[in-house]
């Protein structure tokens, strides 16, 4: 089943995280960013999605760890 946290992007909505996509989190001095992979239909794989984030890095990793 997968995994899911509660995130705020920098326009102060909350948004859903399939915790199963991201690929990497890179911290920010404004919060951090989250990056998710991105396949085509025939599987190729194009250039991750960032998405700008308020919650720190070690928030995150506390979110995604628990």
């Amino acid at each position: 089943m997968a995994k899911f946290i509660e995130l705020t992007d920098f326009e102060g909505e909350k948004v859903f995280v399939n915790v199963e996509h991201i690929i990497k989190v890179r911290p920010d001095k404004d919060g951090s960013y989250i990056y998710f992979d991105q396949t085509t239909n025939n599987g190729s794989y194009l250039h991750p999605i960032p998405l700008h984030i308020s919650e720190s890095y070690e928030e995150i990793k506390s979110m995604m760890q628990s």
